[in-house]
């Protein structure tokens, strides 16, 4: 059955078709695709590209969908889409569930995932202990295979992460670590536009490894490192820069266990304190102002969560206001609480629960494969 938004398309005319097709749902736009060379063209152009894009990234379109799954798998992840609350009942919540399967040889495992403008950088391990790499955009099925790093073999890595460069237009993928032997920090830089690796200098000396907490947030990668500094290691995709973020000053005097999961709320980089089973989960905001000489002032704390019963932890916000929360058990494992009206509902997800990936994922157009696409100038 045809959607009525196509049938609008077909009949209306090019100008009108271009800004009207940037709004459709990528399933959508892809059969479009197959009506005509003309139409083909039209949507495969870098200009519409870019302004789909950017409806997605501003909740024009519908629906929220996140990717869920666990280190190690290669059978892939689940595919996660939120559609709202139910019309008729208020406290039930649409959604769906598929499996998501990546183009990646069943002998290797996944060792990290990262997400950035609907393509996911998928980090691979070997028998060799040598780590390889794969861009993949889910929505039109175009994947990548990364050329061998710069210290593949000799190369001990601490955290990886992928985003996009607005100034030069391209997508990277950055890894840090220490060489063998003599512990020497290192980072390379993979750039989508030369499809190559390079060597950048590594101007933070962290002293501990990655700890599984990190977030893309507006063209910087955020890692939590497990270390006695208690820092937040950051790396601007467009500056090439690593920075040291330091915790809330009250936060840095406790012990090198502490439980933090990074988030993005309201745009801006978050991340939630667990003090116990005795406490309730904080959520601490980063300020827009920096002050080097005060730690403390990089964070706002916002809100207190709980208490609650039956619930594990915070998972992460599908919307501004709405945060998905892991319940004790495997039955009903996900709820949604609103931080604001404190309403918690169900999701009606069975199986196991994902643990160690989860990012809120857009359907998007962006090509793997072409060197680069067109900006959009808003």
């Amino acid at each position: 059955m045809v959607d009525v938004l196509e049938v609008v398309v077909a009949i209306v005319g090019v100008e009108k078709r271009r800004r009207v097709r940037s709004w459709l749902p990528i399933k959508s736009l892809i059969r479009f695709k197959c009506v005509s060379k003309s139409w083909y063209a039209l949507i495969s152009d870098p200009t519409f590209v870019a302004k789909h894009l950017h409806n997605v990234n501003s909740k024009i379109l519908s629906s929220s969908s996140f990717i869920f799954g666990h280190m190690g798998a290669t059978e892939g992840c689940s595919l996660l889409t939120i559609f709202g609350y139910d019309d008729d009942d208020n406290d039930r919540i649409r959604c769906s569930t598929e499996v998501l399967n990546f183009p990646i040889d069943p002998a290797k495992h996944i060792e990290s995932l990262c997400y950035c403008d609907g393509i996911i950088f998928i980090g691979l391990s070997a028998s060799n202990l040598t780590v390889e790499g794969v861009l993949f955009n889910p929505a039109i099925k175009e994947s990548r295979v990364l050329p061998k790093p710069c210290f593949a073999g000799s190369f001990m890595e601490m955290g990886k992460g992928f985003g996009y460069d607005h100034r030069t237009n391209d997508y990277k993928v950055v890894t840090f670590g220490f060489v063998r032997h003599g512990h020497e920090r290192r980072a390379e830089v993979y750039g989508m536009a030369t499809d190559s690796w390079r060597e950048i200098e590594m101007q933070i000396q962290t002293n501990g490894a990655f700890s599984g907490a990190e977030v893309y947030c507006e063209g910087v990668f955020y890692w939590r490192m497990a270390d006695y500094n208690h820092m937040i290691l950051s790396f601007d995709m467009s500056d090439e820069v690593f920075r040291r973020i330091p915790l809330p000053n009250n936060l840095q005097e406790l012990a090198i266990d502490l439980d933090i999961e990074l988030a993005v709320w309201n745009g801006s980089v978050a991340f939630f304190y667990f003090p116990g089973e005795t406490e309730d989960p904080t959520l601490f905001v980063m300020n827009d102002r920096v002050d080097d000489a005060r730690g403390s002032c990089y964070w706002v704390k916002h809100l207190t969560i709980g208490p609650f019963e039956g619930i594990a932890r915070p998972w992460i916000f599908w919307k501004n206001d709405e945060l998905l929360m892991v319940r004790k058990g495997t039955e009903g494992w996900l709820v949604s609480y609103n931080v604001r009206s404190k309403k918690i509902r169900g999701l009606p997800i069975q199986g196991e629960r994902g643990r160690y990936f989860r990012f809120l994922y857009v359907g998007s157009l962006v090509s793997v494969q072409r060197r680069g696409q067109a900006q959009l100038q808003i």
